[in-house]
Formats: C-alpha cells, sequence, structure tokens
C-alpha cells in the first residue's frame, strides 16, 4: 500500500446524502502522484474507498523520494538510458528523437544492447567517453 502525505484542512457536511467531505491538501508538486496512488480522478459510476491516518511530524517532513545518487553512482545501462531520453543529447547526436539517440549510441559503442555496458569492458570505455565528450561540450 502505498500512502499519500496531505493536511487535514476542513471538512463540509452534505445534509441531502448524510456524509461529511474530508477536505485534505496535497503539496502541488506530489498531487501527479497522488492521483496515480488513487487511481485517477474520482469516477461517477464508482465508489474509491481508501484509508486516512494521521501521521507523526517526523514523517510529514520527511521527503517522499529515494535521494538521487550521482550520476557515477548510476550503472552505465541506466545512465545511457536517461542520456538517450535528454533531448540536448538528442540534439548533439543528431538524432530525431530517444529511440535514434537509442540506435546511435549502439552504433558508436558497438553494441546491440545497452546492458552489454554492464559486461563488456570496452564497450562501457567508449560510453563513458561519448558521455564525456557529450558534457565537454558543454551541453547537459
Amino acid at each position: 500500500m502505498t500512502a499519500i502525505r496531505a493536511t487535514y484542512s476542513d471538512l463540509k457536511i452534505v445534509k441531502t446524502r448524510k456524509v461529511i467531505q474530508l477536505i485534505f491538501e496535497v503539496p502541488i508538486e506530489e498531487g501527479d502522484n497522488a492521483l496515480r496512488v488513487l487511481g485517477g480522478l474520482p469516477r461517477s459510476d464508482a465508489e474509491t474507498w481508501v484509508a486516512i491516518a494521521p501521521i507523526t511530524e517526523e514523517a510529514a517532513t520527511r521527503p517522499t523520494e529515494k535521494p538521487r545518487k550521482a550520476w557515477d553512482e548510476l550503472p552505465l545501462p541506466q545512465q545511457a538510458g536517461i542520456r538517450c531520453d535528454d533531448v540536448e543529447f538528442q540534439q548533439w547526436l543528431e538524432a530525431f528523437d530517444a529511440q535514434e539517440a537509442v540506435e546511435a549510441v549502439r552504433r558508436i559503442c558497438g553494441v546491440k544492447s545497452r546492458a552489454e555496458f554492464a559486461t563488456d569492458e570496452i564497450a562501457a570505455e567508449r560510453w563513458r567517453t561519448l558521455d564525456h565528450d557529450f558534457l565537454a561540450r558543454g551541453i547537459g
């Protein structure tokens, strides 16, 4: 089960339905995640039951995201995947989109799959050189 951090801010009595609407506020930067956890926007044809529980102040202020690893701590196949999704990297490779960037990286590094960067030291060094050249040009 995934929890959503929110603050209890108000309530509204709906006399015609004999219910109370509890209003919780979620920071805007966490809104997409909250909707994903809840299964999207409310539907008029189905109820979505959720649990509500108070949390400690410590838990409320704790970041919800994992701390990010430094670039050089990421596995090389993951580095290559991130770079290929980067529009500036795509432009630097003169690729039209991420898929063309992936194909260019495979061609330049002499691999069939980015996974080979984890097992083939020559391919790994080619990737490191390509990434270094990209950063050395002041892009990224």
